[in-house]
């Protein structure tokens, strides 16, 4: 394969990759393993799942010694030969069980018939595990070629040089077109403003309501609050209590998921920010977050943080039961909830008898804050791949090509395409008509920053969110302690 004009090799430093396996947390496998989109967003079905002829297990890392650092792309070797004289790529993802697992294999299947250079291998890899087993086979000089993942990895491997840079791959396209990404999506593909991933798909929040929990309690379902006062109050006459416990929650904010994406999301329908690009500082102790853990801790001094605690503890595993019937957004233990788009299809999938709406996130009255958080589904090329040109060309296919959109990382997965000009399509809008909702909070919700030490940040967040809810602590106090130690990380990464 020939080098790319304008790239220089740049190898990744194992003592950097070391320094970040031991910062990866739960918080950020799980979404952010929320993203189907894993998020942090959604989490998408994981599992062994199905196979097929694309399928096989990853190689196992082999161990590597140590290598120079640097920051830019280098493809400069090439991929094995496969059938037919084409190079083969090796596509890794977490898509193994329900109707993403079919799809996947499709989009593969399409990928092989269309492209006449490159010829896909899927390995099937458990979202939980994807990112560390990516982290492990880089440094042991044998990572996939592509693989797919979520925004936050943006800013945690590519200040380490753990990804390759993709801007020469896009200029050296005729019809590439950045501009037709939503401006936040696009955001998130880069990192100082290089371009180190290609997105497939947005997720962004929407309010969730079970209508038949609603008749229940005598409430309309024909017209629906406008602002988070009336959810809100809608919310408290579904609570079900029985012995002093949760029985079924009509509404609790941070119901699912009790952790930073929680005050992630709340904190921009709040008018928050967490981050300051312009200036690259943290502000994780805005007021208006500050304002959104109070208003959490209302919930627990009401219905009693221990009770919380053991719904969480009886219902919270596999982010509330998202790929089973027994989960709680299907069998009415929630009544109202703010999750990721991608529940859309689980309902339909897990739910198929639950009678369900969904419409926009709500603000509070008065307030002008944003339609909740939003983050972008990604493909990226690891640093070392032996055809980054292959994996490039698995990016541009997954984030572009209209059957894609429609069969596979947007329908089916009930999240957006990152590309406007798709999301809006004739075939996606038949297809999802319901996407129409989501055009407002794709130009204008707030991203997850795309910022160095990103992870250990929103495991910060979380600790901060469990202290305040379980533990009692003071909301400013540990806001102003998750800023100050963030920022110190973000000035040692950045050199300040």
């Amino acid at each position: 394969m020939n080098q790319m004009p304008g790239q220089r090799s740049n190898s990744l430093s194992r003592r950097a990759l070391l320094r970040f396996t031991g910062a990866i947390t739960l918080l950020a496998v799980t979404p952010l393993v929320q993203a189907c989109s894993s998020s942090p967003g959604a989490t998408p079905p994981s599992g062994s799942g199905s196979a097929g002829a694309t399928t096989s297990q990853p190689t196992a890392a082999k161990p590597a010694g140590t290598a120079a650092s640097g920051t830019s792309a280098a493809p400069a070797t090439q991929g094995n030969t496969a059938s037919g004289g084409k190079q083969t790529v090796e596509v890794w993802t977490g898509y193994g069980q329900g109707r993403m697992a079919t799809a996947r294999e499709d989009a593969i299947n399409h990928f092989n018939q269309t492209n006449p250079k490159f010829e896909a291998k899927h390995v099937l890899v458990p979202w939980g595990n994807i990112h560390d087993k990516v982290i492990a086979a880089t440094a042991a000089k044998n990572p996939p070629d592509v693989y797919r993942g979520w925004s936050w990895i943006v800013g945690t491997d590519a200040p380490i040089g753990g990804l390759t840079q993709l801007d020469d791959y896009i200029k050296a396209e005729t019809n590439f077109n950045l501009d037709d990404f939503w401006p936040p999506t696009l955001y998130q593909m880069k990192y100082q403003g290089k371009i180190f991933a290609v997105s497939c798909s947005t997720i962004v929040n929407l309010l969730f309501y079970n209508k038949d929990r609603m008749q229940q309690a005598g409430l309309d379902t024909t017209s629906l609050p406008t602002d988070l006062e009336g959810w809100e109050a809608y919310g408290s006459k579904m609570m079900e209590m029985n012995g002093g416990r949760l029985a079924k929650i009509g509404f609790i904010p941070f119901i699912p998921p009790s952790d930073a994406y929680s005050l992630f999301n709340w904190g921009a329908a709040f008018g928050g920010t967490f981050y300051n690009d312009d200036t690259s500082k943290v502000t994780a102790n805005d007021p208006a977050n500050v304002k959104v853990l109070q208003w959490f801790k209302t919930y627990a001094d009401k219905y009693g943080a221990a009770n919380i605690q053991a719904f969480v503890s009886s219902y919270g595993g596999n982010n509330f039961g998202r790929n089973t019937p027994d989960g709680v957004y299907y069998t009415g233990l929630l009544a109202i909830w703010n999750i990721g788009c991608w529940n859309y299809n689980d309902m339909k999938e897990y739910g198929p008898k639950v009678n369900f709406g969904v419409t926009k996130m709500p603000m509070p009255k008065g307030v002008q804050g944003k339609p909740g958080q939003l983050n972008a589904n990604m493909y990226l090329v690891p640093k070392g791949a032996k055809n980054p040109e292959g994996g490039f060309a698995i990016c541009k296919f997954m984030s572009s090509d209209p059957w894609v959109a429609a069969h596979f990382e947007g329908v089916p997965d009930s999240v957006p395409p990152s590309r406007q000009s798709l999301a809006t399509s004739g075939e996606v809008a038949k297809l999802a008509p319901w996407f129409s909702l989501m055009i407002d909070a794709l130009h204008q919700a707030l991203p997850f920053p795309s910022m160095p030490g990103v992870n250990p940040y929103f495991q910060s967040l979380s600790e901060a969110v469990q202290s305040v809810l379980f533990k009692n602590a003071n909301p400013q106090q540990v806001l102003d302690e998750v800023t100050k130690k963030t920022q110190q990380d973000v000035d040692k990464a950045l050199k300040k």
